[in-house]
């Protein structure tokens, strides 16, 4: 019944480690702080996700083709970073032309302006210095115009000039785009080395095969939950960027087209200006907005190139990340085999558990031997089975002690020491069940109190007290309980067993002044009274000594003399034949009076 009995705690205990460790990785998955999720990249810009993640992901590869698909996933979100970079400083470049091209035009026309007039002015002032005296007043008259007109023409070139330095300042540029692209890369490389190093470090514990026990296998299957979530994740953002790009590359190009059709229609319009005007000034602006379309039209062609690469890209990263949760799932199906495996392992055992104890109690139910010898091998089979039993539920859920030797070693010495008396009274029980052990219904004496052995268990002894083993045994009523250590501790009597026959004594005061009895006759007499039981005793003891009564004269107390007779009895009968023989022994010795 005790087998039974923790058979079902264990049982019920297992659900129990299995429900919690469920809820516990529910719980654990559901809020694991991924590296692909939007809160871990909020200081990581838009363009720089891809590599970032691919980096935090490298982590995760604990075998040698997940580290061959996260080199791919690394050099794929590298292309797209650069590109990226490539992309914003083209963009940047192609607005600082647009915000300081207008000032460039008007500072050189400017500076053609002052050039020609610096020009005429020279040619003035050559003709002054060989002109007659009646031209001068006219040559004069138009050098101070020309310079007049010199001084104005300076004054708007300084102007032109300072308003495209401070265009500039203010202007994008790419050497800008291309440090902001630095500082987001140094964040993104942040972000993805630490969590990197973070899943690295669980790598051990994420592999099933050097998982040792169930606790280690539903860590490693909560790990490998986690992992194969994060890919998913990650294949999943690959997949929404893949799909972004090519909506961006489907409306830039319904764009494109519409703008390619209107510049067809103005560029035909302004050569044919251009053809009529010979050069015009008309013909000239609308052939520049022309060529500024034309431009534009180009640019937005490479941001459609662009758009058709990052595609590609994500989409072939996506399919990486694919690849790679499709591991992951398997590791995870390979670790929760293992775990139901071991859990079916458990089961089987405390079925087997089951079954041997229905056996033992069978077979040793049908056996002739003694009914204490039974019970006493019953309870050890039962006690090893219960053992059995618990060093393999422990194994199956710790595991196998590979590193754990020396830590179970010193913990081993300390419950030595602190639990001293109860592991001498569990060896005591060994001693005691063995073959010169003792047995319900032995008469024993343990430090000064005799009685008879009631039970005793694992770790104690009970006896029923009886007072001193000379006296006629009646029991006192109390009941005595030592911890079986007393084995080890100090000599303890064992007064009768097996058919609990022992050496008894009798003591009769004789009278003052009275004859000495005569001894053979008492012994015969005793003799004739304990014949039966000496025959039986000397059987069961197998002893060669005589066990024939005695009688003696010994010295009494105030100068008597007292008559003991020894003798064998057994203990059950021991009052009563104490009573017979001294009633014989007196009418004995009121006869020989007379």
């Amino acid at each position: 019944m005790l087998l039974r009995r923790a058979g079902w705690i264990l049982f019920f205990a297992l659900l129990a480690i299995a429900a919690v460790a469920w809820g516990i990785t529910e719980s654990a998955v559901s809020t694991a702080g991924f590296p692909a999720t939007a809160s871990s990249h909020s200081s990581v810009p838009a363009s720089e996700r891809p590599l970032a993640i691919a980096r935090a992901m490298s982590g995760l590869a604990d075998t040698p083709a997940e580290t061959q698909l996260a080199g791919q996933a690394e050099s794929l979100a590298q292309t797209l970073v650069h590109d990226a970079l490539r992309q914003q400083m083209a963009e940047a470049a192609q607005a600082h032309h647009n915000h300081t091209g207008p000032l460039w035009d008007r500072a050189r026309t400017n500076e053609a302006e002052l050039q020609g007039e610096q020009a005429e002015l020279a040619a003035l002032q050559l003709k002054l210095a060989h002109a007659t005296p009646l031209n001068r007043p006219q040559l004069l008259a138009q050098i101070q115009l020309n310079q007049a007109q010199l001084a104005l023409d300076q004054a708007r070139l300084a102007d032109a000039q300072e308003d495209l330095a401070r265009a500039g300042r203010s202007a994008p540029n790419a050497s800008s785009a291309e440090a902001q692209q630095k500082a987001a890369q140094a964040a993104a490389d942040a972000a993805g080395r630490k969590w990197r190093t973070q899943w690295q470090q669980q790598s051990t514990d994420r592999n099933p095969e050097s998982s040792h026990g169930l606790v280690a296998l539903a860590k490693s299957w909560q790990l490998l939950r986690a992992k194969e979530k994060a890919l998913s994740w990650s294949q999943t953002e690959a997949a929404g960027a893949a799909a972004a790009a090519q909506n961006a590359h489907n409306q830039l190009h319904t764009q494109l087209a519409r703008a390619e059709s209107q510049n067809l229609q103005q560029m035909s319009g302004a050569m044919g200006q251009l053809q009529k005007l010979h050069a015009g000034g008309a013909a000239d602006q609308q052939a520049a907005q022309v060529a500024a379309s034309a431009q534009a039209l180009a640019a937005g062609q490479r941001r459609l190139i662009g758009f058709d690469h990052a595609a590609q890209l994500d989409g072939d990263l996506a399919q990486v990340y694919e690849r790679w949760a499709g591991i992951g799932q398997s590791q995870e199906e390979l670790a929760l085999h293992d775990a139901l495996g071991m859990l079916l392992g458990v089961l089987i055992g405390v079925a087997v558990l089951f079954l041997l104890d229905w056996l033992v109690g069978g077979v040793l139910g049908k056996t002739r031997t003694e009914r204490r010898r039974r019970h006493t091998l019953r309870r050890i089979l039962r006690f090893t089975l219960e053992v059995i039993g618990v060093i393999w539920v422990l194994l199956t859920l710790i595991g196998s002690p590979a590193q754990w030797m020396t830590f179970l070693g010193l913990t081993g010495a300390g419950l030595a020491v602190a639990l001293q008396d109860p592991i001498l009274s569990f060896a005591g029980w060994f001693v005691l069940i063995g073959k010169r052990g003792l047995a319900p219904g032995d008469w024993v004496e343990i430090d000064h109190i005799s009685g008879e052995v009631v039970e005793f268990t694992l770790l104690q002894t009970t006896l029923r007290e009886a007072g001193n083993w000379t006296e006629p045994g009646q029991t006192t009523g109390r009941r005595v309980m030592f911890p079986n250590r007393f084995v080890f501790t100090g000599p303890y009597l064992k007064l009768a067993s097996r058919g609990q026959w022992l050496w008894d004594e009798i003591r009769i005061p004789l009278r003052d002044g009275a004859a000495l009895p005569n001894l053979r006759e008492i012994e015969k007499l005793v003799e004739h009274e304990t014949k039966e039981d000496a025959e039986k005793a000397a059987h069961e003891w197998k002893s060669e000594v005589s066990l024939a009564p005695t009688a003696v004269v010994k010295p009494g107390g105030y100068e008597l003399m007292d008559l003991c007779v020894r003798f064998v009895t057994s203990a059950s009968a021991r009052a009563e034949r104490r009573e017979r023989l001294y009633r014989r022994l007196y009418e004995a010795q009121a006869a020989a009076a007379q």
